[in-house]
């Protein structure tokens, strides 16, 4: 969700002290939804400010950076965006996983065999060629 860093009505430090108040709402247990939809001034306000799945170009770096850094059902402390204080919330990850250490080995392991194939069997290729005793009649 976004929060202006400064309106009309309210100065820039109400605006800050508005956004780590619906920080510390988030994690004490409010929606993020709810909270997001009569808060948010951005055009995702109407979605309880779901974004969608992210990858890592679809924010700043800065954002990015900070998205990916926290777990699931992390929420990121207000963060100064510019014109805006953004909270974010990471509801799930989604993506591949880390192989662990024996799946990585036997791939490892099955690419090497087959390299070793590979090269045996370019090998012979070439011995056959080079003693072959072929003779071309025109």
């Amino acid at each position: 969700m976004s929060i202006q860093k400064q309106t009309p009505e309210k100065s820039a430090s109400e605006q800050k002290a508005l956004a780590d108040s619906l920080r510390s709402q988030i994690r004490s247990g409010s929606d993020f939804g709810s909270l997001a939809k009569k808060y948010s001034d951005d055009s995702h306000a109407s979605k309880g400010g779901y974004l969608g799945v992210l990858d890592k170009g679809t924010l700043n770096e800065g954002l990015t950076g900070v998205a990916y850094s926290l777990p699931a059902g992390g929420v990121s402390p207000a963060l100064d965006g510019g014109s805006h204080w953004w909270i974010l919330k990471v509801d799930s990850i989604v993506g591949q996983s880390t192989p662990s250490y024996k799946e990585l080995e036997e791939e490892v392991e099955k690419r090497l065999k087959q390299k070793k194939g590979q090269d045996k069997l370019d090998d012979w290729l070439k011995k056959l060629r080079r003693d072959a005793n072929v003779k071309i009649y025109n």
